[in-house]
């Protein structure tokens, strides 16, 4: 073997140019990046690519073997994390092309980067969950009093708010499947055109979507056919009068949570999540909150597993989530009305998080409502506050795996005032959303609608 330097000059958003030596570079057997570019996690169950600062954030980053810059870059143990979207290994079509009979990147770098080594016995599944090495605790953020009007310096105003909170999917990431299909929908939509003549230009457009088929594309034109009062509306894609949003990344949150602003297309999300037909379609329903101003307060990052990342009984551990889910909830001064979660793809691949999602999800959300309810005079309990759970779609569905989905329904089938909200997943593929991992423009619109309907019929029913 040789050793052979790399030189990055040239990346998407202008970052530095990096050397990086490279002491292995079998791609039969290698690990595909250098020791001092990749992290072991203290629980020994992940490498980190050491300079990761965000999604479409290259600055500083190596490429692999085969030359390619990855970002958001995590090697599990069964499976890895690249571009804000995850693999197994012997993913052909996956990010990474490896070659070799054991494509287990993991493994590969650890033997590497660890000669002699074993794995820590504590880092491995036990009934009761992973047991983590002792880490340092980061620093926990001062939390903020109250939610902030974003450009003031006083406390946001007084409304009913809900809190939306999950992975990529609930932060959006709408454009990935087609740059510009948004527009395209909406110049369609607010056309003078005939009924026959939008629906078959959406199909068209959707058709050319990743992960789009026939089905999908033609369910797809004829519900967004049904939002067309909507979208044909002026002030469809300005700053909404009545409705705020905020998003929170927490793995890049320094003290503060975001401030609240009109909800827009782009306003708290990249671009949209659910919160942009949501903030449309609910004030319109017939409920408790018809007609008046609401927020919503998002805490949202991509690639996350609700066991490592989310729950309360990891709070302080390394990146996990839950003491901002605790200072969003404090911060809303009782103002929070219901609670949506939109999580669980990441816990599609290893067997331990497929086989313990349900409790794993059973407690979250009750540890959840107990803080709203702790925050809140509007519930006499914590099984008072409403929640919905959106279920997982057709990429996990049709192409990984069942597990997290039917816990999802089990949760909801056995837990008073709940619902579950339908992303895509249907028997019958004329009825289907897309199956791409990001939802589409059009997919993320029809899953807002819904979830504003079954909120509203949730809230009325309390």
């Amino acid at each position: 073997m040789f050793r052979t330097a790399i030189l990055i000059s040239t990346c998407t958003w202008g970052c530095l140019a990096v050397e990086s030596e490279y002491s292995c570079t079998d791609k039969k057997k290698c690990c595909y990046y250098p020791c001092d570019k990749i992290s072991l996690s203290a629980d020994q169950s992940q490498f980190d690519q050491i300079a990761n600062c965000g999604f479409k954030c290259t600055d500083g980053l190596v490429p692999d073997l085969n030359g390619v810059v990855h970002t958001q870059l995590y090697f599990m143990r069964d499976y890895y994390y690249a571009d804000h979207n995850p693999y197994f290994y012997d993913n052909v079509n996956g990010a990474m092309k490896i070659e070799g009979s054991n494509k287990n990147m993991f493994d590969r770098c650890f033997n590497q980067c660890f000669p002699g080594e074993t794995l820590n016995p504590t880092a491995l599944p036990t009934p009761k969950g992973p047991t983590p090495a002792p880490t340092p605790q980061r620093p926990t953020p001062a939390p903020n009093s109250c939610l902030l009007e974003c450009g003031e310096a006083q406390c946001a105003k007084d409304i009913p708010r809900f809190l939306f909170a999950g992975q990529s999917n609930m932060e959006g990431h709408t454009e990935e499947a087609k740059p510009g299909l948004f527009q395209e929908l909406v110049d369609t939509l607010t056309s003078k055109e005939s009924k026959t003549v939008k629906i078959n230009k959406m199909e068209g457009s959707i058709m050319l979507a990743q992960a789009s088929t026939e089905g999908s594309s033609k369910a797809e034109a004829k519900r967004m056919y049904r939002l067309r009062k909507i979208i044909k509306k002026k002030n469809f894609k300005k700053p909404h009068k009545k409705v705020v949003c905020s998003w929170t990344d927490p793995l890049y949150r320094s003290t503060k949570l975001d401030c609240e602003r009109p909800v827009s297309p782009t306003a708290c999300g990249d671009n949209y999540g659910p919160e942009l037909m949501f903030a449309h379609v609910f004030p319109k329903k017939k409920s408790p909150l018809k007609k008046k101003r609401i927020g919503i307060i998002k805490v949202a990052s991509g690639g996350t597993e609700i066991y490592k990342h989310w729950m309360k009984s990891n709070n302080g551990e390394d990146e996990n989530f839950w003491q901002t889910m605790e200072d969003a909830i404090t911060a809303s001064k009782g103002s929070i009305k219901a609670f949506v979660w939109f999580q669980g793809e990441n816990d599609s691949f290893a067997a331990w998080n497929k086989e313990n999602y349900l409790e794993n999800l059973t407690t979250f959300i009750g540890d959840v409502r107990r803080e709203i309810h702790k925050s809140s005079s509007n519930f006499e309990s914590p099984a008072d506050v409403p929640v919905i759970i959106v279920e997982l779609g057709n990429w996990i569905y049709l192409g990984i795996d069942e597990a997290v989905i039917n816990a999802q329904r089990a949760f909801v089938k056995n837990t008073k005032n709940t619902a579950l909200v339908n992303s895509g997943v249907n028997e019958n593929p004329e009825k289907r959303l897309s199956k791409f991992y990001h939802f589409n423009a059009a997919s993320q619109l029809i899953i807002g609608d819904r979830v504003a309907k079954a909120m509203a019929k949730l809230l009325n029913e309390v």
